[in-house]
């Protein structure tokens, strides 16, 4: 940004030396996609265009906005979901990172960890709403 004669600040200002913002409609519009779409492939292009801003506004007015970046919010969205299927059903922690949207397991775990503070059999172990596996089967002394 340049100074003019006056000794202000020329460049992304709008009418009276007010900056131009993002709307809020364009974050609003990443947050909802992400929400409704978390299982797909995280591209910051491609939410972007659906916010109809560029990649690099788009992150700036998102973390300011959700205290965040948008992958991490996705993160925390995919996250929340892993609790939920970790707590309540018995499929295998592979098959709970692929219904979240983490293509490997090794990823699904150090996003895992890094939110929780534990590995995903071990949230499991601690925070399981139901019955032992055994005693849902019907086996007797489970």
């Amino acid at each position: 940004l340049a100074c003019g004669a006056a000794g202000q600040r020329r460049g992304r200002r709008g009418k009276e030396g007010q900056r131009r913002r993002t709307p809020a409609g364009a974050v609003e519009r990443a947050r909802r996609w992400l929400e409704a779409h978390p299982t797909e492939r995280y591209d910051l292009s491609r939410l972007a265009e659906v916010a109809a801003t560029s990649p690099r506004t788009l992150l700036r007015h998102f973390a300011a906005g959700q205290g965040m970046t948008p992958l991490r919010y996705l993160h925390a969205l995919r996250t929340a979901r892993a609790r939920v299927l970790l707590e309540t059903t018995y499929l295998p922690v592979e098959e709970v990172a692929r219904s979240c949207g983490f293509e490997d397991a090794g990823t699904f775990r150090r996003v895992f960890v890094a939110a929780t503070g534990a590995l995903p059999s071990a949230y499991r172990e601690r925070h399981r709403l139901r019955t032992p596996h055994r005693r849902w089967q019907g086996y007797p002394g489970g």
